[in-house]
């Protein structure tokens, strides 16, 4: 029996070790970025910042920049502070949980009124207020060619894909809806690469959804097994048009797996890029050179090329017209995680199911560090943005390369932040 136990003890420590010394990056991240932040570096690698829409838009996640209109796609819910899917905040009183917007912000136009316009949501729901029009949006996606806006969308009743065709030539913008995609093999969508106008990447961030499954999510999350990962789906044509009753999916398949699979972009026609969160990586595939081209069973499937190792929890990810890859992220997983259960609390006594003298929220609010940083396969890691002070929780950052400027979403924050190049750089 003595023997038995020492053999368990043995094997139980070597799998501590083993732990440890694969999840130390992680684990060194954690310890030496938190408070009082005095490990965490400072960076602002721009002329000049300031947060703009400040009293307009909050909680803003992702960000879709249309260069040639010098305007940008915000995805901003406020109901995040009540009902997030991927961090784990749920309301008490989830139907008076607010929905969340898709705004257009047109960054050029000199007055913050005549700037941001909100996206009317034509036939989404029925035109119902209920649970039908459940709207919490996360990652988005524009096809410019086709017009097509795909939205990730934490419904109550499940997460889901929602296709727009967007019309940005009405005053307001207007999102036309086609279809809502649920797929067993989108089972926790985050985030979304259109490679054709119907061939998608979606991100599924991860493979025990924390609403359903707390703990299991939780040990997912910091031990970073190879469970989430992403998925081709290859859509139908006639599903993509108004009150078509074609059967939207024709092929889903499991493209790749990696731990808490983020954002998702297209680094180039050949090259998906996707934010492994859990491993502090951005992952480089191959795709398919078949996409696009006749049927194949292994089509859609992703060739691991690299993986680039960054000094925090990437979020989103982004490519400017020069073709650098921008990564905004989080330094420190507690720090965020304090603000959103202090959001979730504070959203409770809103609603009458707390106090919120006692949730200290009529007080300073809370914030967490954020992190920017670009990529070029010939510079390396370039940091951009790094503070624990002042605009916070940063999740996507876009980059308007002839304009000289760029923007910053924050998970938990308000407004957007908006930098300016130097000026020896590029003319605002």
């Amino acid at each position: 029996m003595a023997g038995r136990a020492s053999i368990i003890a043995i094997l139980l420590g070597l799998l501590l070790q083993y732990i440890v010394w694969t999840r130390w990056p992680a684990l060194s991240t954690i310890i030496n970025h938190g408070p009082p932040y005095s490990g965490l570096p400072s960076a602002a690698a721009f002329g000049s910042s300031s947060v703009r829409l400040k009293d307009k838009v909050r909680n803003c996640e992702d960000v879709v920049l249309l260069e040639h209109t010098h305007a940008a796609i915000l995805s901003c819910d406020r109901g995040r502070d009540g009902w997030n899917t991927v961090m784990g905040a749920f309301a008490k009183k989830r139907d008076l949980v607010p929905n969340g917007d898709l705004l257009l912000y047109r960054y050029d136009e000199p007055s913050e009124g005549d700037a941001l316009k909100k996206i009317q949501l034509v036939g989404y729901g029925g035109g119902k207020d209920g649970l039908e029009a459940d709207f919490h949006p996360l990652g988005i996606e524009y096809h410019a060619l086709s017009g097509g806006l795909f939205v990730v969308n934490h419904h109550r009743r499940g997460s889901r894909l929602e296709i727009f065709r967007l019309g940005l030539e009405a005053d307001p913008p207007v999102a036309r809806y086609l279809r809502t995609i649920t797929h067993p093999l989108v089972y926790s969508p985050n985030s979304i690469a259109a490679v054709t106008k119907n061939e998608l990447y979606v991100t599924n961030d991860h493979f025990f959804p924390v609403g359903a499954y707390p703990w299991l999510s939780f040990l997912e999350t910091y031990l970073a097994p190879p469970l989430a990962g992403v998925t081709y789906l290859k859509l139908d044509d006639l599903a993509l048009e108004s009150n078509s009753q074609a059967e939207p999916v024709l092929e889903a398949q499991t493209a790749a797996r990696l731990p808490f699979a983020n954002g998702a972009v297209l680094l180039n026609t050949t090259t998906l890029a996707v934010a492994s969160t859990s491993n502090l990586a951005i992952y480089l595939y191959e795709i398919d050179p078949r996409l696009g081209a006749d049927s194949s069973s292994a089509r859609g499937k992703l060739l691991l090329l690299r993986k680039i190792p960054v000094p925090f929890f990437p979020d989103n990810i982004s490519v400017d017209k020069r073709g650098v890859l921008l990564i905004a992220g989080h330094p420190h997983p507690g720090s965020l995680n304090k603000v959103k259960e202090a959001r979730r609390v504070c959203m409770d006594a809103l609603h009458g199911s707390g106090e919120a003298e006692a949730a200290d929220c009529n007080r300073v609010k809370k914030s967490a560090p954020s992190w920017v940083s670009e990529w070029t396969e010939e510079a390396g890691l370039r940091h951009i943005y790094v503070a624990h002070a002042g605009f916070g929780s940063s999740s996507t950052a876009v980059r308007d390369v002839d304009k000289g400027m760029g923007i910053i979403t924050g998970l938990y924050e308000e407004g957007v932040l908006v930098w300016k190049e130097d000026e020896g750089l590029a003319a605002w």
